[in-house]
């Protein structure tokens, strides 16, 4: 954001979508969410789209059971996700 021109004064962090949004309906600040964030409709919110060359990342964290990770099935699955995000994503590779 300071390519921008704008370098947030951060405050607040929250991981629960509806308590950002409700930060922001009520004056406190802005927030960036992910486009699938849902919130209230009687939220008075707008949504703005990020352009130029901002890239917005999102970190996935894989949980699988002690010892499960070896399996095949799992390991498959988890390549599969990781080359999934590095097609989708090139500055990943």
């Amino acid at each position: 954001m300071a390519g921008q021109g704008f370098s947030p004064r951060v405050t607040h962090n929250a991981v629960d979508w509806s308590a950002i949004a409700a930060l922001v309906t009520g004056g406190h600040g802005i927030c960036l969410l992910p486009r699938l964030a849902t919130f209230p409709q009687s939220y008075e919110l707008v949504r703005v789209p990020l352009t130029g060359d901002v890239l917005p990342m999102r970190r996935l964290v894989g949980f699988v059971r002690r010892g499960g990770g070896s399996t095949p099935l799992v390991s498959d699955g988890l390549r599969a996700l990781r080359e999934s995000a590095r097609l989708r994503i090139p500055a990943l590779s």
